[in-house]
């Protein structure tokens, strides 16, 4: 059986209304969300910081060498001792290091909530015996680049005892290693 279809102009007024009044109100919201995203407050900006890793101990007694990392991604090594100014072992962090490193580092820092960290992860009564090597993390906060850290926190470790470092100070010390292994491949 058939059914007409009977319109009359109130109701097919209403529902064109309706179908313009949704065509507006999409226009409008995907202009808004534009407009939205476009009034989003800048991203925070990034922690001006100096990251040391030294190392010592080991076979040799002079360690692995030591690595100096800054907020913009710059890395210069020494195979021995504290002197990187001096080298000529530079490299630049990838940027997928640069970003993981600047995470980790908001995320010690604002964990530690006025806190420093602490001396030591060894475990107690462990003295890093036999050719183990003993690293020591420095991470050195400024308010401006260039200028001495107006807040310093520094931990030490030796081999074996990483486990126990906080997830971040992993991350940190990761990223640290390999760029000590790349800039100590560009010595000249």
């Amino acid at each position: 059986m058939k059914v007409p279809l009977k319109l009359d102009l109130v109701t097919a007024g209403a529902a064109l209304g309706g179908l313009l009044l949704a065509g507006h109100t999409t226009a409008c919201g995907a202009r808004a969300a534009q407009n939205a995203g476009a009034m989003q407050p800048d991203k925070p900006a990034q922690q001006i910081f100096t990251i040391d890793l030294d190392t010592s101990g080991g076979f040799s007694g002079r360690g692995r060498g030591g690595v100096t990392i800054k907020s913009d991604g710059t890395v210069r090594a020494a195979r021995f001792g504290t002197n990187r100014e001096a080298a000529a072992c530079q490299a630049t962090l990838t940027a997928a290091d640069l970003d993981l490193i600047q995470k980790n580092v908001q995320k010690a820092v604002s964990q530690q909530e006025g806190k420093s960290w602490p001396a030591t992860v060894d475990p107690a009564g462990d003295r890093g015996c036999c050719d183990r090597f003993q690293y020591t993390l420095r991470l050195g906060l400024q308010a401006r680049a260039g200028e001495k850290p107006t807040r310093t926190f520094e931990t030490t470790w030796h081999d074996s005892s990483e486990k126990f470092l906080p997830p971040e100070l992993a991350a940190i010390t990761e990223v640290a290693l390999r760029a000590l292994t790349t800039a100590l491949q560009n010595c000249k």
